[in-house]
């Protein structure tokens, strides 16, 4: 994923920001200084709430899978 981001950076016009789609946990820490990402997102979140509840679509299992997956994240990005 670096190397694209770097080959981005060289190809892009200046102030041109990025939204990444489908980063999972760790990769976010590697990402937290790099100028061009705006945002990022995962459903890595919503995989995990399944898979722990045998495949349950139930929105309090998958709030509370996101509410994890979101502190979990916070701990990548503290500076």
């Amino acid at each position: 994923m670096l190397v694209i981001l770097n080959k981005l950076d060289r190809e892009l016009p200046a102030g041109v920001r990025l939204h990444l789609f489908g980063v999972k946990g760790d990769a976010i820490r590697h990402l937290r200084d790099l100028p061009r990402v705006q945002s990022v997102d995962s459903m890595a979140w919503d995989l995990a709430a399944r898979r722990e509840r045998e495949g349950s679509s139930r929105i309090e299992d998958r709030s509370e899978a996101m509410r994890r997956w979101y502190l979990a994240q916070e701990k990548h990005l503290a500076l």
